[in-house]
């Protein structure tokens, strides 16, 4: 059983996140929570939440802030290329993204307007790696890691202080839907990745 006093803040609501990770952690007599926050309120702002059973790491989450770039970019180095190719997207912040295969959800947050810090606007960027998935029987994982991801984007929005809205739902978000202002870039529309842009990232192209 998880407690909430165990649970990362930076996870935000326990009451979501406890459900959510009881669904997709392995089974262990007990876990262990570590939070971690750097840079609250400003630039070089990161957070992270570690998920420990009685000897592997088990999920990592991690937010940090970056200056924002064309969001498919920001999806591979997030996810990886190969991954963001056959991920499932979801309407949160700029984009949501998992790929329950490889255990991994990611929200691209949006968080400064240009002109509050040098280099343009800037976004927060949380990853959730679930690094036991194998091993994890809870129903819809890729919506459970998605609901991870949602959680913690709020969380790191609040807690960086952002002057932007953050564009994340105050419900689950619905997992295969396009992230919201999103065309599909391909012939694959549950992916909105083609070919070329898999290319384009690979080569360190623009990608719109």
């Amino acid at each position: 059983m998880i407690s909430a006093k165990e649970v990362c803040p930076s996870l935000g609501d326990s009451a979501r996140s406890i459900p959510a990770l009881a669904d997709v952690l392995p089974d262990e007599p007990e876990y262990t929570f570590s939070d971690r926050l750097s840079g609250q309120g400003g630039r070089f702002f990161t957070s992270s939440c570690f998920v420990w059973g009685e000897e592997d790491q088990l999920l990592v989450t991690k937010a940090r802030w970056e200056v924002a770039g064309p969001p498919k970019a920001w999806a591979a180095a997030a996810l990886g290329e190969r991954q963001a190719a056959r991920a499932r997207w979801f309407d949160a912040g700029t984009m949501g993204v998992v790929d329950p295969a490889d255990g991994k959800a990611a929200v691209l947050v949006p968080c400064s307007a240009p002109g509050t810090y040098v280099g343009g606007s800037h976004s927060l960027s949380v990853v959730v790696h679930l690094k036991r998935h194998e091993e994890s029987g809870g129903p819809e994982p890729e919506q459970r890691l998605a609901d991870l991801a949602v959680g913690a984007a709020r969380s790191a929005h609040r807690t960086a202080r952002c002057d932007l809205s953050s564009g994340v739902p105050d419900t689950a978000p619905r997992v295969g839907t396009d992230a919201s202002g999103w065309q599909p870039a391909g012939p694959d529309s549950r992916t909105g990745f083609g070919a070329c842009d898999v290319a384009a990232v690979a080569l360190g192209g623009p990608l719109g």
